[in-house]
């Protein structure tokens, strides 16, 4: 009987209405169909990656939690500052961007914040980290840690790298900062030592405390933060990383060389001198953008906003040179410290308010902590 009177000529002025509130609706939630462009580009092809599925559920919650916590910022946090706040995050995160700063060179895959300087090549933005790890001993630091974990070789204790996706070739990864937390056998292994230092006579610090204190120094470190991450990445002759998208360009990622081939052996005492790594190799190169950086002694390390296309290609021809020889993958491989930093641009609220709505992933509660 309702309906009935609903459908009746002098009732239809709800029609207009109704129809205004569909329009509204596939306009607010366009459905999952993939647009032209960079889609193809950007999205992950596993339909299992952890990591992708991680994003999805912490961006919903981002913006389920945003409210509450601009009102904390201004109520407890920041108060007699929170007016001088940005607003180009939250407005990010509600999707108030600006749809034009993307472009086919750059299309994050997760967070666009508009108004934030950017370009492919960021090194001389991050002095300060530059000069740290150069005049640190970064690489013998590194590679006694991988020796004393058995990690320098591909051993019994190669379950310790992960193996990433790779059409072409093979790509390892070590991690020490995974997605904003600390990989547990370093944290493990500081511990110890701290119980332990009666016995020693503090004459000898654990390996592994020294590259967490190398790392935890770095200068603009993104940490207590999903979008944060320091690793150890490994790949070998004829390995290509394809084109993709980072998940924000908040962040800015550092590559620091530590052993590509044609360098001398990766022992202690040549790692830490920066010459041993011979001219550049146009078989190995990074891709960012409209630019290529080959690996080489003047590109040892450098920084790069991810949020730009970028990939890796690793040409097998040194491979095919060497074949006349006794070839040993693990000489020919191409290593790597990789560090995530934060867009020196951010204020030190707008970093706060990042480490609060995407906080590092919880592995023990298999949640969002």
């Amino acid at each position: 009987m309702c309906l009935r009177y609903l459908f009746t000529p002098e009732n239809y002025s709800w029609v207009p209405l109704f129809i205004l509130c569909l329009v509204y609706y596939f306009y607010k939630y366009p459905g999952v169909e993939k647009e032209e462009g960079n889609s193809e580009i950007s999205s992950c092809k596993n339909p299992d990656c952890i990591r992708c599925l991680r994003y999805g559920h912490v961006q919903q919650k981002a913006k389920s939690r945003l409210a509450w916590m601009l009102w904390d910022f201004k109520t407890r946090k920041y108060r007699s500052n929170f007016s001088s706040l940005n607003r180009r995050i939250p407005n990010a995160i509600q999707g108030q961007h600006d749809e034009n700063k993307k472009t086919s060179l750059q299309d994050p895959t997760v967070l666009m914040v508009s108004n934030l300087p950017s370009r492919e090549i960021v090194t001389d933005w991050h002095r300060c980290a530059f000069e740290y790890l150069t005049q640190q001993p970064t690489r013998v630091i590194i590679f006694e840690v991988l020796q004393h974990l058995g990690l320098d070789g591909d051993g019994s204790f190669s379950r310790n790298w992960t193996a990433n996706d790779s059409p072409k070739g093979e790509w390892k990864v070590f991690h020490i900062l995974n997605q904003g937390l600390w990989n547990p056998i370093l944290l493990s292994a500081a511990n110890d030592n701290n119980e332990n230092t009666n016995n020693n006579n503090n004459y000898k610090m654990s390996y592994r405390k020294k590259l967490l204190d190398l790392v935890r120094h770095i200068p603009g470190l993104l940490e207590n933060c999903l979008f944060g991450n320091v690793y150890i990445s490994r790949i070998y002759p004829g390995t290509t990383i394809e084109p993709h998208f980072g998940p924000t360009n908040i962040r800015h990622r550092l590559q620091f060389l530590l052993k590509m081939p044609g360098s001398l052996e990766s022992s202690s005492s040549s790692l830490s001198n920066r010459n041993n790594f011979g001219s550049c190799n146009s078989t190995l190169f990074l891709s960012v953008g409209d630019k290529k950086i080959p690996y080489g002694l003047h590109n040892d390390i450098f920084v790069f906003d991810d949020s730009f296309l970028h990939s890796v290609t690793y040409l097998d021809e040194l491979k095919r040179k060497t074949d006349f020889i006794d070839f040993n993958e693990t000489e020919q491989a191409r290593i790597v410290l990789i560090i995530d930093l934060w867009h020196p641009d951010l204020q030190d609220m707008e970093r706060t308010l990042l480490q609060e709505l995407y906080p590092p992933f919880s592995q023990d509660n298999n949640k969002i902590s």
